[in-house]
């Protein structure tokens, strides 16, 4: 019984030494190449290709509306792309928390774009909350997006 009870505390020893290990470093590579996409996708004016980047079943939800599904993440990108041009938008990344299947990222956005209708330049900060589901491949899709316009304390 000692003897069985050894090999099965090896047994567990092993299998969990040869564990995937989650690297911040690796997750960090893959947002930061999500994130080249999505902004080069909105700098060229491909703006709707960023819905690719959800999984089939993601969520948006922005200006207090739910976006669910690509193709109603795509129309909400299209409406936008008729009435911007974006200039610039950065991300700034806060905090990251891991798991196995996912990443939860809070971040900072600053964007510039001339609205098309009045030739306005506009200067947004948002604050966002991303869950990306990690695939097989290593890379990363959105299946989450929450993104939340931050008030401009000197316009109070």
């Amino acid at each position: 019984m000692k003897q069985i009870a050894w090999n099965l505390i090896l047994l567990i020893m092993i299998l969990t030494s040869c564990q995937e290990k989650l690297s911040m470093e690796n997750d960090l590579k893959a947002l930061e190449q999500l994130n080249t996409t999505w902004n080069n996708n909105i700098l060229t004016g491909h703006r709707t290709a960023n819905a690719d980047l959800f999984t089939e079943d993601g969520i948006r939800i922005e200006g207090g509306k739910i976006y669910s599904g690509r193709e109603e993440i795509k129309a909400l990108l299209s409406s936008q792309t008729v009435q911007r041009k974006y200039l610039h938008q950065e991300n700034k990344i806060q905090k990251i928390w891991q798991s196995k299947k996912f990443i939860t990222v809070e971040v900072i956005q600053i964007q510039s774009y001339i609205q098309n209708e009045t030739g306005d330049t506009i200067i947004k900060r948002n604050a966002a909350v991303a869950i990306y589901e990690r695939q097989p491949d290593g890379s990363l899709r959105l299946a989450y997006n929450l993104k939340t316009e931050l008030s401009d304390p000197e316009k109070k």
